[in-house]
């Protein structure tokens, strides 16, 4: 009789270590508040990073609050170990100042943790990719805007996002900063009537990406 072999030892997400001499890519988390941050966040991997980092994007419903956003992203960091190069928020201010304390809370447990917070809607920060200069403060109004500048057929919330959109990101990084240069000192996403910290996460991502530290 043949001898059975030992069950082999499955790989979990959490079992990241190196396989076969090679490094692994690094891994980021995100919990994003909505279909159009996912698809944004998917699209910004695809034709910005191609497969050198990869993004593992939480299934969250639409209009997730921030609190549901933080148990989530908890839920993920505790399922991949401390294998993870960052974990990321995404999310707009509008009601979630509700809970600005728990997220100042869980980003000073851990310089891995990370927040990218918009002002009035995500759509603000796709718009500084199409015009310098968005006129809009409230999330309808912008989201009209935008729909008045889009290239790519209709815009709706959680439509694909181009990748020719993506090719603008330095442009929306330069024109987010030049508009902030000219709010008060201390100006952040919630007390300002418009704002992103995306242009943060992208500095983040361009750091962590192998093919820039090739350069």
């Amino acid at each position: 009789m043949a001898k059975r072999k030992p069950p082999s030892r499955k790989r979990t997400r959490g079992d990241r270590q190196r396989f076969e001499g090679k490094s692994l890519k690094p891994l980021v988390l995100f919990a994003a508040e909505g279909e159009t941050e996912r698809k944004y966040l998917q699209s910004l991997r695809t034709s910005r990073y191609g497969d050198r980092i990869v993004f593992d994007i939480a299934n969250t419903g639409d209009r997730s609050s921030l609190s549901k956003l933080l148990e989530k992203i908890r839920y993920e960091e505790n399922k991949n170990g401390g294998d993870t190069k960052g974990a990321w928020i995404v999310c707009d201010r509008d009601q979630n100042e509700l809970h600005k304390s728990k997220l100042e809370k869980w980003l000073e447990n851990s310089d891995k943790h990370h927040a990218a917070v918009s002002h009035p809607c995500i759509e603000y920060w796709l718009l500084l990719h199409l015009c310098a200069n968005p006129s809009s403060s409230t999330a309808q109004k912008t989201e009209k805007e935008l729909e008045k500048n889009w290239r790519w057929g209709q815009y709706k919330k959680g439509c694909n996002i181009s990748s020719e959109l993506i090719e603008a990101t330095d442009r929306a990084v330069s024109c987010a900063r030049q508009r902030r240069s000219s709010l008060d000192s201390g100006a952040d996403a919630w007390n300002s009537p418009q704002w992103t910290d995306l242009p943060e996460l992208i500095d983040w991502l361009d750091e962590l990406d192998p093919k820039e530290k090739k350069r």
